[in-house]
């Protein structure tokens, strides 16, 4: 009787690893926050499937009219933002770049759940621009550049004088400039803090490379809702595994092994010259 219980065991165990190996959950909010690029994302997710609450959708998603909440029949919509935080792709030598994806879609919700949510959000600080400008050192430093345009302008309004304002402009010009993409790119620092309700959804950016539609990946807390929401957009789901994702990577590998005999023939041939150029040529001239 225990050798059939070991053998029952041991098989379990076989079977679980198996099964490990095929499918591997995946927390999207948790990969949101940096250290992933979005060739990471997108394997994670490839070996996350197949997962009942995780679904692949091409192009512009549809969302079932029931409440993202409590799933009840409703017609009001919340844009619901979403950040995510993604590592630019690099050598494994060199530190890599953080950049924020900032993605919305518009979602049902019921109006008790739009008012629990309301309730469940908090005001953003005050402080918020100073934090935006402050979040690369780009910020700080456009700061003082202004700074110091605005002494030229007090001496060119006071009384009014030509050359400080002409001079003041050039300072003036070059903090705008350092400002700017430090204000663009710190959009998901103004997102609220996600409510109980607005983890109901996840989604990625979209993790579509070379030769294949553009596609995301979403994921939801409740599996009926995402049976519907598969169902809504039953006509544009992903398949990873698909003839066309298999094509697609036929065609990326193709053209990565032409860029490299490419670069292989140019090395080849200055190589070549180098030798003869060096060499051959001086022995035959009998130098």
């Amino acid at each position: 009787m225990s050798g059939a219980t070991s053998s029952l065991n041991c098989g379990a165990e076989v079977l679980a690893r198996t099964l490990g190996s095929v499918s591997q959950p995946i927390d999207l909010r948790s990969m949101a926050t940096g250290g992933a690029s979005i060739r990471g994302i997108r394997q994670a997710v490839k070996q996350a499937m197949p997962d009942p609450n995780l679904v692949l959708v091409q192009a512009t998603p549809a969302f079932p009219r029931i409440c993202l909440n409590c799933e009840k029949p409703a017609s009001v919509t919340l844009k619901l933002g979403k950040s995510f935080l993604v590592d630019s792709e690099h050598d494994s030598d060199s530190v890599a770049d953080t950049f924020p994806i900032v993605e919305s879609f518009e979602v049902f919700i019921c109006p008790s759940c739009l008012a629990q949510r309301s309730g469940e959000l908090t005001q953003p600080s005050p402080w918020l621009p100073i934090r935006r400008l402050m979040s690369h050192a780009n910020g700080f430093a456009g700061l003082v550049v202004i700074a110091i345009s605005s002494l030229f302008f007090k001496e060119a309004f006071f009384p009014f004088k030509l050359a400080p304002l002409i001079m003041g402009l050039l300072p003036l010009s070059i903090g705008i400039w350092l400002i700017r993409p430090v204000w663009q790119n710190s959009l998901h620092l103004i997102l609220p803090k996600p409510t109980l309700i607005d983890r109901a959804i996840e989604f990625t950016p979209a993790l579509n490379l070379d030769h294949e539609p553009y596609w995301r990946a979403y994921q939801f807390r409740s599996t009926s809702y995402a049976d519907s929401f598969r169902q809504a957009n039953i006509h544009h789901l992903w398949d990873t595994k698909s003839p066309d994702a298999q094509r697609a990577a036929k065609l990326r590998k193709a053209e990565s092994n032409r860029s490299n005999w490419i670069v292989g023939i140019i090395v080849g041939l200055v190589l070549a010259w180098s030798l003869w150029s060096e060499l051959i040529s001086p022995f035959l001239n009998g130098e």
